[in-house]
């Protein structure tokens, strides 16, 4: 049982019994500050569960038995309940392996170490360096002869058959060509995702694909002591032996599987932020991607309302593309999806202030409107039964003026009549 440099080895006897075991791991001390290594229990179905009792804390686990062969080793790892993590992996020579064994890693990501140029680990590698010649920050040299055509890393899924990728084609392989190399194959590229961090120069495998549990990865060299042991495990990848080969079964924490499909959501909502901003559009002004409006409250344009808009892209809400593989990183993109939903809340607010300044000028506006139509109908229309009235009087009063001169008439003639 390995715990960074050191290793401790706990013999199972046929006395022993489960808390006994249990006991013997939780026992096992880090040498330099004498600190619990690991952390051991029997869960309520009685499996052995074994967990980091130090942050950070990679481990590996080798089982072997008096007979030595993969069936006997692999029967001790089911005995204790670590069977289904447990794999026969090669061991560096060119012949089949008797090993049994799984690392166990704390993080979620893969991490290669920093990497340098040189042996004097002054300067971090690029994407452009070559992959034969890359060192840890100690000065040693990690990608060891990589110079024949026979030097290729594998990598496998839950004990699957491993893909290779070839180091060498005549030169070899940049970092970014690496990269390129394990993302552009179909097989791989469907589980994680390769990637290079330019500020610590380390080369990252992350899980994309929640099915994931453990990763097996490998080096075969045509040459002994070739090697392409970058840090990602818990062994360093050398080989013993001419055309040999050597992997390393790692299981992920536990929950990189869970955080992969939440990669996944968060990044599908972040694609439909985009589209729902492009989809808010309205005769070519788009307040939620950056413009601005103005609203004029009368015919000069003398009075009116600017708002200006922000861009509620995924981008411009500071939602980078999730990356939830450390604590640092989640609590990250917490810091990043709080501060938008801030963002949000505070552009709703002011959205909502000058639509109550529009809706009250408008309702001023309308009711202005109202008011001079009512003053332009009193000036310009009749009431037709007073005005009826009036015609009614109208004629009366012709009437009687033509009745009266009738009878004036009348009354001239009678006088006449008489002489």
């Amino acid at each position: 049982m390995g715990s960074g440099g050191s290793s401790e080895t706990i013999t199972i006897g046929t006395a022993m019994s489960g808390d006994d075991l249990v006991n013997a791991i939780n026992n096992l001390v880090d040498t330099q500050d004498n600190s619990q290594v690991l952390k051991a229990k029997l869960d309520e179905n009685g499996y052995l569960v074994i967990e980091s009792a130090k942050a950070g804390l990679d481990f590996n686990i080798n089982f072997t038995s008096t007979a030595n062969t993969d069936v006997a080793n692999q029967t001790v790892a089911n005995i204790i309940g670590l069977g289904n993590v447990a794999r026969v992996i090669r061991d560096g020579g060119n012949t089949s392996s008797n090993n049994v064994e799984v690392s166990a890693t704390s993080s979620a990501i893969l991490r290669s170490y920093s990497l340098y140029e040189t042996t004097g680990a002054s300067n971090l590698v690029e994407r452009s360096d070559l992959v034969s010649a890359l060192y840890d920050n100690t000065g040693v040299l990690r990608g060891v002869g990589i110079n024949n055509t026979n030097d290729n890393f594998t990598i496998g899924f839950n004990g699957g058959t491993a893909q290779n990728i070839q180091l060498f084609n005549g030169t070899a392989l940049t970092i970014q060509g690496f990269i390129d190399a394990i993302n552009g194959n179909t097989t791989i590229n469907t589980k994680i995702r390769a990637d290079f961090d330019d500020a610590t120069a380390q080369i990252t495998f992350q899980v994309i694909d929640s099915t994931v549990t453990d990763v097996q990865i490998g080096f075969s060299g045509n040459a002994n002591a070739d090697a392409f042991g970058l840090g990602w495990g818990g062994k360093n990848l050398t080989v013993t032996a001419a055309n040999g080969a050597i992997q390393d079964n790692i299981v992920l924490a536990a929950s990189s599987g869970t955080l992969a499909k939440a990669e996944s959501d968060y990044n599908r909502i972040r694609a439909q932020i985009d589209a729902l901003v492009t989809d808010t559009g309205y005769r070519g002004t788009n307040l939620l991607n950056g413009d601005t409006l103005t609203t004029f409250f009368n015919e000069d344009r003398t009075s009116s309302l600017l708002i200006e808009g922000e861009t509620f892209t995924a981008q411009g809400l500071g939602l980078s593309e999730a990356t939830f593989r450390t604590a640092q990183t989640i609590e990250a993109d917490l810091d990043r999806i709080i501060d938008a939903l801030a963002a949000v809340r505070s552009f709703g607010t002011t959205l909502a202030n000058r639509l109550a300044v529009i809706q009250t000028r408008k309702d001023f506006t309308e009711q202005t409107v109202v008011t001079l139509k009512a003053g332009a109908g009193d000036l310009t229309l009749a009431d037709q039964n007073e005005e009826g009235a009036n015609l009614l009087a109208l004629q009366t009063r012709q009437a009687l003026g033509v009745t009266s001169l009738s009878l004036a008439s009348q009354s001239q003639q009678s006088v006449l009549r008489l002489f």
